[in-house]
């Protein structure tokens, strides 16, 4: 197989997956754990462990780390 020609295959299980994937969350516990982490000045990640209750904390706890990212460039 020429580089080319795998490139394009593991580009095209890229775009199938995402699209057919459902997500790791569902949308009413996205908006749950977009409510309880946002702003981020107002959460720590034990908090947000703790608030995970009987759910995954790896949901809460990676979009809390996207938002301190967010909040540590500058976004407000």
């Amino acid at each position: 197989m020429t580089p080319q020609l795998i490139w394009w295959l593991g580009f095209s299980l890229t775009v199938i997956v995402s699209y057919f994937n459902q997500g790791i969350i569902a949308i009413d516990d996205y908006a749950e754990i977009i409510s309880r982490i946002i702003p981020a000045q107002n959460c720590s990640f034990s908090k947000a462990m703790e608030e995970a209750g009987f759910r995954s904390p790896f949901p809460a706890v990676t979009l809390l780390s996207m938002s301190k990212l967010a909040l540590a460039l500058g976004l407000e």
